[in-house]
């Protein structure tokens, strides 16, 4: 996951966050139907990523009959922020498999929708703790090496991506773009 800019309005001021994601751990399981050089898979994947980053306060103006001294008549704080964001994604995969010597490239896509959560993001205040569920879709492109006729072994790198996540910050409504990106090394087995 990536950079996700917030900001708000508090009473007198502004609010802005940038919130940044660690590298988390994503699992996923496929069940799906081998055509031959295409194949169709009903997906559920799981992921966690910590948050960093910053978020800054900004008071403007007069504060009853006090003038902010020396800043222009405004002062503003900086805060860490810490938390997790979580997503949980059910997707519908096309692949199409093109088979060079022992091993088989592919490309991927697919669509469905992903839960995502904000879990105690906060900068000692809560910013987000809530969830939301959103179309998502995914596109992708790995190799496969089949060990014998039904175990293969495959690695592939996906971007995946939701559709606008809507957070309030005080009083203002964001749009969160939420995206990833994936290496993915797994076992298959045909029956």
């Amino acid at each position: 996951m990536k950079s996700v800019p917030l900001s708000g309005s508090v009473s007198s001021g502004t609010y802005n966050a940038n919130l940044t994601t660690k590298t988390g751990v994503a699992v996923t399981g496929t069940v799906g139907y081998d055509f031959g050089s295409v194949r169709v898979a009903e997906e559920v994947g799981y992921q966690q990523n910590s948050i960093g980053g910053t978020a800054t306060t900004t008071t403007t103006g007069q504060q009853g009959s006090y003038q902010y001294p020396d800043s222009g008549g405004s002062t503003s704080s900086t805060q860490p922020v810490s938390g997790n964001i979580s997503v949980v994604s059910v997707m519908t995969s096309v692949s199409k498999d093109f088979q060079v010597g022992g091993v088989s490239p592919y490309v991927t896509a697919g669509a469905g929708v992903a839960n995502v959560s904000f879990n105690n993001v906060s900068d000692g205040t809560t910013i987000i703790n809530q969830h939301n569920t959103k179309l998502a879709y995914q596109i992708g492109a790995g190799v496969s090496y089949s060990f014998t006729p039904s175990v293969k072994m495959d690695i592939h790198y996906d971007y995946s991506a939701v559709a606008g996540f809507v957070s309030p910050v005080n009083t203002t409504q964001n749009t969160i773009h939420i995206s990833s990106h994936k290496i993915n090394v797994g076992m298959g087995y045909r029956f």
